[in-house]
């Protein structure tokens, strides 16, 4: 696991697109498949592909 970080602005964007609340979610990473958050309140990670 990488270091957690805080969302961007577009993050944040795309996180209240898909439906989600974007202060529940820390970023770890992305790659050429997509992006990938950490959920602090259930302990679980979601991907989201490009």
């Amino acid at each position: 696991m990488k270091h957690l970080r805080k969302l961007t602005r577009a993050q944040k964007k795309l996180l209240s697109k898909l439906g989600f609340k974007p202060e529940d979610y820390l970023f770890e990473r992305q790659d050429q498949y997509g992006y990938r958050f950490y959920n602090i309140h259930t302990e679980q990670f979601m991907e989201i592909p490009k």
